[in-house]
């Protein structure tokens, strides 16, 4: 059965957020076989592919369509995209993206830059980064992590829905804030743990905005955010 026709649910909708971040993913990819970008998220989705058979370079966004696209016809929506829908989501993520402003302002750091970046970046490479790491880090560590264990667990196994969005939300989000060290390796004797917590609670965080207001706003709450980062460093 669908979900109900309200704009709430509208916003969860898969075609919607396929439609939603439809630009920004293009944009991202075009932009990358252009200039270059130092962004792994991207390359180590694609490194997953290839292990399980794949080789293409478009496979990291084909991924992201195929996953929108299977979880639409699962849920048996509506396949029908909604400008109006499209146009609200954008002013929410807007809003959705003050609170995490004010926690990084609490903190007095700026902590939620991409790993595999580096400070010589070109202004493009950094906006490329900024767009590509909303997608894909939203992608890997929201749909992905948290959209996967509610289909199967909770859909699949009828698990209690809120134990399990809990508990797969937190997970994730250490998840989100361990892989921000991986591209230049980890020093557990001088592991920085403020930076490591900021993230976790950013990424919980982004992870609520992901379960109660959809995968696309997520993406452009992140996105977002990262070029205020880039435009206030």
């Amino acid at each position: 059965m669908g979900r109900r026709n309200t704009y709430s649910e509208h916003t969860k909708r898969p075609l919607n957020c396929l439609a939603f971040i439809a630009i920004p993913l293009v944009c991202f990819h075009w932009g990358a076989s252009y200039y270059g970008t130092p962004l792994l998220a991207p390359y180590d989705v694609g490194r997953v592919l290839r292990f399980i058979g794949g080789a293409s370079a478009i496979l990291p966004p084909f991924s992201i369509v195929v996953v929108l696209l299977v979880l639409q016809v699962v849920h048996r929506e509506r396949w029908r995209v909604q400008p109006k829908v499209l146009a609200g989501m954008l002013g929410e993520s807007i809003f959705w993206l003050i609170p995490l402003i004010g926690i990084n302002l609490i903190t007095g750091k700026m902590f939620l830059h991409a790993p595999g970046t580096t400070a010589t970046e070109t202004v493009i490479q950094e906006l490329l980064v900024s767009v590509g790491a909303g997608v894909y880090e939203e992608f890997v560590f929201r749909l992905m992590m948290i959209g996967l264990a509610m289909l199967l667990l909770v859909d699949g196994l009828d698990l209690p829905e809120t134990a399990i969005a809990t508990v797969t939300i937190l997970a994730s989000a250490a998840l989100f804030s361990l892989y921000h060290f991986t591209g230049k390796g980890i020093n557990w004797s001088d592991f920085p743990w403020y930076e490591f917590v900021f993230r976790t609670v950013a990424g919980v965080y982004l992870g609520g905005v992901f379960y109660y207001r959809g995968f696309g706003i997520a993406v452009a709450v992140h996105t977002f955010f990262n070029i205020y980062v880039f435009m206030a460093a």
